[in-house]
């Protein structure tokens, strides 16, 4: 059995003992116990730690075999827990347990740092009880690996970017060191340099938003053991959270995170398959106790009723946590260092939870410039397994003859992005990702592929006083350079995922969301013919479960899932007979599981369930409706792909084109809108018709030269049924829109809205005219748009006026900024100064050469 390294989190704040207790000092035991005695996690845990102990002490010897990983077999943990045992209840005998193996390893001449025991804790918690021999036999081990190991005395300053460097070897290092303190061995220049190095490496890895830079992949590992040196070098007297963003990290983490679920990340989709355990979340409210979004996320993660807490953030660091109102916290953000967009409609369990990036890594091993994910009535809608497997085909992108861009291709970059009420605008550029890739010392190599590759994202908040329920319109426009290409818009989905494609629609019936969390359950499950089945169940979660059918018992199974909230199908029972007709199936399981299907066959099912033979925990199906209307020769598919293990299997809805121009509507509510193609309606070309309201949408097409106006690249307009028979002669007070990429919006001759140059179209000596690029969003009482110059302008002093319909507006947002505007009738106008293009690589050079500065000119490097 392998654990992660459980005891890396050292308190902060604690007074200090004449040897550095780092996790805690002797004055601080009776208030532990009191805890422990109190009941409780920590009283669960203290005992959960004493059985272990007790096991630990039948321990004749410690194994020698090198650990070359970030796990460790359970018996590299019996030293420390032991001490730590001894710490807090004060019996000898796990001293002298420590005494005894730590001796036979003396003995042995093993190397306790190269066989992945936690040293540095075993000197500092069992030091006072240890023999001379004993204490001094560990002190060598620590001095011999600071001198002997050259990584303990590299601090990485240029891996910030990365996901694994800058957590490996600095925070070890800072162990080693610290627990030397009080000792006559004990180097503080060493230890100051170090801390110097963590403080500038934990100012620039995490954002000012708080997200962890390269997207927060890998999330467990540096909070872990970075996490830790953090604590102890805070507990040593060195400043390290402050003036950091480190205060802001867990906003960014409750933002991404889906309440339904045990924390996951919705933008990566848990790419490493890993969570933020619990004891990453106490140590963090360890870090920022004033943090109110740690305790959403403590709550959220059901940490109270946690199976099996490790020892020091269920004593230690445990806190109960406060209930809050997590409404307070922003409901949305964009990170612009990794070009990362979170997004919620509100803080329930049902709500739309968006997420997508263009990330700006050069060559940063995933072709997902545009990918994207949708969690929508608590269960996830469109997945993106693309990390975990490191395949271009598994992001949610459109490829080209079934190839993606390189994995180490060119930046992403946003080209437009508004967050209003009535949508959420957001265009994402993969033109440099298909054309170039990193080559030898990061040098750009020229791959032309494409001529264009733009997606824009519309996410609609549900709105209530129409009845429209929230969905995401997609639309794509890419050209490739190879004649007659093939382009195919993907779409993962779980492999337990029901999907049926026709004409132009996908119908997904989503397996996740027939799951419910219980105990004890009965099903009525029909066979169709009397026989002797298996019976599976698709749920999650670790228990005994006990199958009964009929009133007979027919099954005890250890039901276990990988992970705790990923679906996946287990036999429960064996060689069962059914009869024809309904059967009675009582399942009765030890701890709480999830379930979703019952199946009875004669193997395993690996997508999808079978139709017969089975039943659902609820009777209520969970639907995405993924509706494309263009390109309008679309040809649907559905490619199953097994992938190793199989809860990582998955479902790709691919949709083929031979243009690449595509436009899809994700309607993952059971309330649905009639879909129409309207032909030209005053330039819309579909209809979404809901109870009150209808919805018109376009696609635009580029300009085919540069004097040829700019169109938007997807256009709507929410229109009150009541008004829609009066359209153009009247616009409705009412009337919502919103503009991506484009110009003007017009309705016939009637301006809804319109940008150009304050000066009028005059000739410029490069270029013809002056190109306005808008990303405008009206939901009646604000309007907010995001204004540039289209990159063929090369004028970026030029002042623009706007003027929109908005007769209810009572503000108006330009560039991130609140602008003073003046009514004309029904209209809204102000002039303006567009923004520059984006430079996707500017954040990363200036924080790289600040960090390296910092760094370099404070160490004297």
């Amino acid at each position: 059995m392998r654990y992660f390294l459980l005891f890396l989190f050292f308190a902060a704040g604690l007074s200090a003992a004449e040897h550095p207790h780092l996790l805690f000092s002797k004055e601080d035991v009776p208030a532990l116990q009191a805890k422990i005695k109190a009941g409780g996690i920590p009283g669960k845990v203290y005992k959960q730690l004493i059985a272990r102990c007790n096991k630990h002490l039948q321990m004749k010897s410690v194994p020698s075999k090198i650990v070359k990983s970030q796990f460790s077999d359970a018996k590299l943990d019996a030293l420390s827990e032991l001490a730590l045992a001894w710490q807090l209840g004060g019996d000898m005998k796990y001293l002298n347990a420590v005494e005894r193996l730590v001796t036979d390893a003396r003995n042995r001449k093993i190397d306790l740092i190269k066989t992945g025991h936690h040293v540095p804790y075993i000197l500092d918690w069992a030091y006072a009880g240890l023999s001379a021999s004993n204490q001094k036999y560990l002190k060598d081990l620590i001095l011999k690996e600071l001198k002997t190991n050259p990584k303990m005395n590299r601090h990485p300053a240029f891996s910030i970017f990365g996901n694994w460097g800058y957590f490996m070897y600095m925070p070890h290092s800072i162990r080693y060191r610290a627990v030397l303190s009080g000792h006559p061995e004990f180097d503080k220049a060493g230890l100051d340099k170090a801390a110097l190095a963590m403080k500038a490496q934990l100012k620039y890895a995490i954002v000012p938003g708080g997200a962890v830079t390269e997207h927060g992949a890998y999330f467990n590992y540096p909070m872990v053991i970075n996490g830790s040196a953090i604590l102890m070098l805070e507990r040593k007297g060195y400043s390290m959270v402050k003036d950091s963003n480190f205060p802001k990290l867990p906003e960014w983490l409750l933002l991404e995170t889906a309440p339904m679920l045990p924390l996951r990340f919705i933008p990566m989709e848990d790419c490493n398959i890993q969570d933020p355990e619990e004891y990453v979340l106490r140590l963090i409210k360890r870090l920022v106790p004033e943090s109110k979004a740690i305790d959403q996320l403590l709550i959220w993660a059901n940490a109270e009723q946690e199976p099996a807490p490790d020892p020091i953030s269920g004593i230690i660091y445990h806190k109960a946590p406060e209930k809050v109102t997590p409404e307070k916290f922003a409901l949305s953000r964009f990170f612009p260092e990794m070009n990362l967009l979170l997004y919620r409609s509100d803080w329930s369990e049902k709500a739309l939870h968006f997420a997508s990036e263009a990330i700006v890594s050069r060559g940063h091993s995933h072709s997902d410039v545009g990918s994207f994910v949708l969690h929508y009535g608590g269960v996830m809608r469109t997945t993106d397994p693309g990390y975990g497997h490191k395949s271009g085909l598994l992001h949610n992108i459109v490829t080209i003859n079934s190839k993606a861009p390189s994995e180490h291709g060119g930046a992403g970059l946003v080209n437009g992005l508004v967050i209003g009420k009535f949508a959420v605008l957001y265009t994402v550029d993969a033109f440099d990702a298909w054309n170039r890739k990193v080559g030898y010392s990061s040098r750009m190599i020229e791959k032309p592929e494409v001529s264009k590759a733009e997606r824009t994202f519309a996410v609609m908040p549900p709105d209530a006083k129409n009845q429209v329920p929230g969905y995401v319109i997609v639309t794509d426009s890419i050209r490739s350079l190879t004649p007659n290409a093939t382009y195919e818009f993907r779409l993962q989905q779980e492999p337990f995922n029901n999907i049926k494609t026709a004409k132009d629609t996908a119908e997904i019936s989503v397996g996740a969301g027939a799951s419910v969390d219980f105990k004890k359950k009965s099903l009525k499950l029909k066979v169709s013919s009397a026989g002797t089945y298996d019976l599976y169940m698709l749920g999650a979660g670790k228990s005994q479960l006990f199958t009964k059918v009929n009133g007979k018992e027919v099954g005890k199974f250890w039901f276990s899932t990988p992970l705790p909230y990923r679906l996946t199908w287990n036999c429960i029972a064996k060689k069962v007979p059914l009869k024809a007709g309904e059967n009675i199936v009582e399942l009765n399981a030890a701890q709480t599981l999830k379930g979703a299907w019952i199946y009875a066959g004669n193997k395993r099912p690996v997508f999808g369930v079978p139709a017969e033979n089975s039943v659902g925990f609820t009777a209520t199906p969970v639907k995405t409706t993924v509706w494309y209307p263009l390109p309008e020769n679309v040809s649907l598919k559905v490619a199953d792909v097994k992938c190793g293990k199989e809860f990582q299997h998955v479902r790709t809805v691919i949709a083929e084109g031979k243009t690449g121009d595509f436009l899809a509507v994700i309607l993952p509510d059971a309330v649905q809108p009639i879909r129409k193609s309207i032909g030209n309606w005053y330039g819309f070309s579909h209809s979404l018709e809901w109870k009150n309201a209808v919805d018109y949408i376009a696609v635009g097409t580029a300009p085919k030269s540069v004097a040829a106006p700019l169109q938007p690249q997807l256009k709507m307009m929410r229109v009150p049924k009541s008004a829609v028979g009066k359209i153009p002669g009247t616009l409705p007070d009412e009337l919502q829109y919103f503009i991506a990429g484009g110009g003007d919006l017009k309705l016939h001759t009637k301006v809804v809205f319109e940008a150009k140059e304050a000066q009028g179209d005059r000739q410029m000596i490069t270029y013809p005219r002056v190109a306005i690029q808008s990303w405008v969003v009206c939901d009646g009482e604000t309007l907010t748009m995001d204004l540039r110059l289209e990159r063929r302008s090369n004028a970026y002093s030029r002042k623009i006026s706007v003027k929109a319909f908005a007769p209810k507006a009572k503000a108006v947002y330009c560039n991130g900024k609140s602008v003073e505007f003046r009514k004309e009738g029904k209209y809204v106008i102000f002039t303006a100064m567009p923004e520059e293009p984006n430079d996707p690589g500017k954040w990363h050079k200036d924080i790289e050469t600040r960090f390296t500065e910092e760094f370099y000119w404070n160490t004297g490097k």
